[in-house]
């Protein structure tokens, strides 16, 4: 990361040749595990039936934000466009399944090869690839989520920024910046976020009058939380989770500040990041202008929206107060490190019998966190320990690549925001980062307890050797049994109990019988009694199911995300259609989405209630039907007008 330095030597090409193929090797196997997890079941909620039916809409035309509504950036849409049709896809279940089967591989693949690079330690980067698999299962539930792509660009980012030195700008720089670009053109919190960090991690070297740059990063790094969760600032949830995160962020910032070689000089490599970054966000915003959509709806929907959304839906994340406890112990330890200036001792092998147990116990708490399925722990138990890393290794040696550290940790605890506004499916995706970040504690404290003498019962170089081998292996066979044969086991078993559910587009995806027969019958119906139809709260799926066109290009999972507006104009849209027109109901997902709340008088459930009758029950799917002679009548009254005025301005239509 800083003045010219040798480049980081290569390892022999034995070594190399046998690295590369464990890591395929493993990903070969993961791709079976994540095959027979993808291909089994459908969630009720129906994300992925939602942003398939918009990326098709997308393909027909549609343009985003003005007509085509969604809560994501442009450059989701441009890039599973072209995926899906340079590879001749069809957009369906299947195709969907199978390219995110792909972006999970790959996702903790690249954390292996991080892992790899930083610790040329074999086991530890395969335990992490393994770990990162795992970590990421949340991916079988919510199909298409952006989570895949985000996770799979964010470990590029830092696989990148190893190559990455202060003064040059370099392909890598340029690379990160493009990565950067495309994450937050897909969910802009994201991507404003990963660049803070990565800036941070870019200046810190900074002297001179480029100084005052990394002053203004560090000071947004740790006040990054902060100013996020201000909408939140009277919530007990939200001021925890400000103050976990900032913690974690002040006790890294401080030991990367305290432990990196200052560089004179411009940093090139931030700048070409920053040129890199706004490149990609031109050329997407452009392909969009282009395509018909208004700057003003650009602006809408990229970030006045998103900045609007925790008033529209919150899913809060409850953290114990012992949270906030370990979180300021955690900034006073690095505190009391960097004073003592014990982070870089005459002998670097001085402490290491207490610093390497630390550094291990570290690393395996993260990564027990990781396997446990309760990915909020690591707000708890992981974040407070990431200064470790930093504070307690050995120094690193002259050819280890330098800003892969800073930049990964840097990356990680603000990654950790990606949980809010919703904390469900986003907490895993916010956290994976730590995955690695507990495989570099790991192999570092490995490395000081081979080092150290009298630690290890076997005396001598080889007995050290013997035992670590061997110590290794019981970690690796552990961290595969928990994080990969045991979810096989589980994903083989729903899938050889299952069933192919037989509809378009999911032939071959096997759920449980009585789901296959209740959405067979719902679709069946769908398919001979109506000419489109309305879902609520938000069951895209059964129109890609059944072929039947949705009323309008306004698709979402829940109701309350959508304004009264755009409720009365797909009741007014709907309203001007002629019969057979159906809606689907699904009453225990309305009540999840409501949350309490009450959603009778909203416009688009008060239609259903007054216009629409109870036909059939299909589960928990009721399909109704609209009432004889009610083609809008009062229902029009406040919007008839407008619509004959403008008909073009109606989300689907011509």
């Amino acid at each position: 990361m800083g003045a010219r330095q040798a480049a980081t030597p290569l390892l022999p090409p034995s070594r190399r040749a046998a690295l590369g193929a464990a890591i395929l090797a493993v990903a070969a196997v993961t791709s079976w595990v994540g095959y027979l997890a993808l291909m089994t079941g459908l969630t009720p909620w129906d994300d992925e039936g939602t942003l398939l039916l918009q990326l098709r809409q997308y393909a027909e035309g549609g343009i985003l934000y003005d007509d085509l509504f969604t809560t994501y950036g442009p450059a989701y849409f441009q890039m599973f466009r072209g995926v899906f049709g340079a590879f001749g896809l069809l957009l369906d279940h299947t195709s969907g399944r199978l390219i995110v089967l792909v972006l999970w591989v790959s996702s903790s693949a690249v954390c292996g090869l991080v892992v790899s690079r930083m610790t040329r330690n074999l086991p530890a980067a395969l335990c992490a690839q393994v770990l990162t698999f795992h970590g990421l299962a949340s991916l079988k539930t919510e199909p298409m989520h952006p989570g895949g792509i985000l996770c799979l660009f964010l470990g590029a980012v830092v696989l990148a920024g190893m190559f990455v030195r202060f003064e040059s700008a370099s392909r890598s720089s340029f690379l990160m910046g493009s990565l950067l670009g495309a994450v937050a053109l897909t969910k802009v919190n994201v991507g404003a976020l990963a660049l803070l960090s990565t800036m941070f991690a870019l200046l810190a070297p900074a002297t001179g009058r480029w100084r005052m740059f990394t002053v203004a990063a560090g000071f947004a790094f740790v006040l990054a939380p902060a100013a996020l969760l201000l909408g939140a600032r009277h919530t007990g949830w939200g001021l925890a989770l400000a103050a976990v995160v900032s913690g974690a962020a002040v006790a890294v910032a401080l030991l990367i500040l305290a432990t990196v070689r200052p560089r004179p000089g411009p940093p090139r490599a931030a700048m070409m990041v920053l040129l890199a970054f706004a490149a990609v966000a031109a050329v997407s915003c452009g392909i969009e202008m282009l395509r018909g959509n208004s700057p003003e709806g650009l602006l809408r929907g990229m970030l006045l929206d998103p900045i609007g959304f925790p008033g529209l839906y919150t899913l809060p994340l409850h953290l114990p107060p012992m949270a906030v406890r370990f979180s300021l112990v955690s900034v006073l330890l690095a505190i009391l490190v960097v004073l003592s200036g014990s982070r870089r001792p005459a002998d670097p092998a001085a402490g290491a019998g207490v610093r390497g147990p630390l550094l291990i116990l570290a690393g395996i708490t993260i990564w027990a966190v990781g396997v446990t399925w309760r990915a909020q722990m690591h707000y708890v138990a992981s974040l407070p320990l990431l200064w470790m890393i930093l504070g307690l290794a050995a120094p690193e040696k002259d050819g280890d690549p330098k800003l892969g550290r800073p930049l990964l940790l840097a990356i990680a605890i603000l990654q950790t925001l990606h949980a809010y506004p919703v904390a469900s499916s986003q907490i895993y995706f916010s956290t994976f980062l730590l995955i690695p970040a507990g495989a570099l504690a790991v192999s570092d404290g490995w490395r000081l307890l081979g080092g150290s003498s009298g630690f290890l019962v076997a005396a001598g170089a080889r007995g050290r050797a013997v035992s670590g081998t061997a110590g290794a292996l019981i970690l690796m066979v552990l961290v595969f049994w928990v994080a990969l044969v045991q979810p096989w086991r589980a994903f083989k078993e729903a899938y050889d109990a299952g069933v192919p559910l037989g509809l378009r587009g999911a032939e071959g995806i096997r759920v449980p019988e009585s789901t296959r027969n209740v959405y067979q019958e719902l679709v069946g119906h769908l398919s001979q009694r109506c000419g489109t139809f309305l879902t609520l709260p938000g069951l895209n799926s059964l129109y890609l199911f059944s072929g039947i066109e949705p009323p309008t290009r306004i698709n979402v999972g829940g109701v309350i995300l959508l304004s009264d507006s755009q409720q009365r104009q797909i009741r007014d849209r709907v309203s001007l259609m002629a019969d057979p027109v159906c809606a689907v109901r699904n009453q225990p997902l309305v009540d999840f989405w409501a949350r309490g709340q009450d959603l009778s008088r909203k416009p688009l459930v008060k239609y259903l209630d007054e216009a629409f009758v109870k036909e059939a029950q299909f589960g928990s799917y009721e399909l109704l039907v609209r009432k004889r002679g009610v083609s809008g009548g009062e229902h029009r009254r406040d919007g008839a007008s407008e619509l004959r005025a403008a008909p073009g301005n109606i989300p689907g239509g011509s």
